[in-house]
């Protein structure tokens, strides 16, 4: 078990929600289960991990050769994650089943993410693009697109993302949970707000997806 899962396990832990783990096979399921007012709940966990170019940066940070570097904030690293998590999760789930992926950065500090929260919510949602227009000075804003992870017609299985802060850079186990309002199970509402840490749901307010805060 990776450091991911077991933060992941402890997480739920603390929510009162014991999971159990899914035995390996030859088909790839889901890492663990466990049962929620008499619905079974699967979740799946990924973790983001340095990409070729980051692991060049850090080469180069630890020769002390770094004199700049730019960061893409571009939520396509855990678009992926999701996308890769919903086809594990449809293909292990009945129709009742609530479905979550933990997602956890365990990239070094150096390169990982310093908006996880926002990256997480750009790849469910989609990315924004604004613009100006040159003849009537209008601002216009183009979101959602290709970049958009989830839909009403992809990634449904997904009930919630749940991005799992531990590793060595935290104290303590926390996350940030994100529900997705297209999942055929949306997974009930204020179970990670009541243990104290942030939950968001996502409405379309004006023409961008924006978090709402829920509150125990």
């Amino acid at each position: 078990m990776n450091i991911s899962e077991e933060n992941t396990l402890s997480l739920f832990g603390l929510l009162g929600i014991s999971l159990n783990k899914i035995p390996e096979s030859q088909s790839k399921t889901p890492d663990f289960e466990a049962t929620l007012d008499g619905r079974r709940i699967l979740v799946e966990v990924k973790e983001i991990r340095e990409n070729p170019d980051e692991k060049e940066v850090l080469t180069r940070f630890n020769e002390s050769n770094l004199v700049s570097m730019s960061v893409n904030l571009d939520g396509k690293r855990f678009q992926k994650a999701l996308s890769e998590a919903n086809r594990q999760l449809k293909d292990y789930s009945n129709a009742k089943d609530f479905c979550v992926v933990a997602i956890e950065d365990v990239r070094e500090f150096e390169v990982r993410s310093e908006s996880p929260v926002f990256e997480l919510h750009q790849a469910m949602y989609g990315e924004y693009v604004s613009w100006l227009g040159i003849d009537d000075r209008t601002i216009c804003i183009d979101s959602h697109g290709k970049s958009r992870a989830l839909s009403y017609q992809k990634n449904t299985s997904i009930s919630c993302a749940v991005l799992v802060l531990g590793s060595k850079y935290y104290t303590q186990v926390s996350a940030v949970c994100i529900h997705n309002k297209f999942a055929k199970n949306p997974f009930p509402e204020g179970i990670f707000a009541k243990a104290g840490y942030r939950e968001y749901k996502s409405e379309l307010i004006g023409q961008r997806e924006q978090l709402v805060e829920i509150n125990s």
